[in-house]
């Protein structure tokens, strides 16, 4: 994987990267890959996200950085919804 270059939103970084796919074409696109502090406190940001358009990938940072709230809410209720399963029917 090769960067081609480094865009900033937000105070987040997104690099523009080449790679070649599993057929054997060539492929480019952003990721932004939030860094462990940004992550420390909000499990619910994934790893790494791949765009096609540094649009989508900027689009993509703001939905996660204005709907904080919203998204701790969904993965504590999604957390509880979990333990309250494994209690009833076992953890598999």
């Amino acid at each position: 994987m090769k960067v081609l270059g480094v865009a900033s939103h937000r105070m987040q970084e997104i690099e523009a990267r080449e790679w070649v796919t599993w057929d054997r074409k060539l492929a480019i696109g952003w990721q932004w890959t939030p860094t462990a502090e940004f992550r420390a406190n909000r499990p619910w940001v994934p790893v790494s996200v791949g765009f096609k358009t540094l649009d989508e990938a900027e689009q993509a940072i703001d939905h996660f950085l204005d709907n904080d709230e919203t998204l701790a809410h969904n993965h504590r209720v999604t957390q509880e919804a979990t333990a309250a399963w494994c209690e009833r029917y076992g953890a598999h």
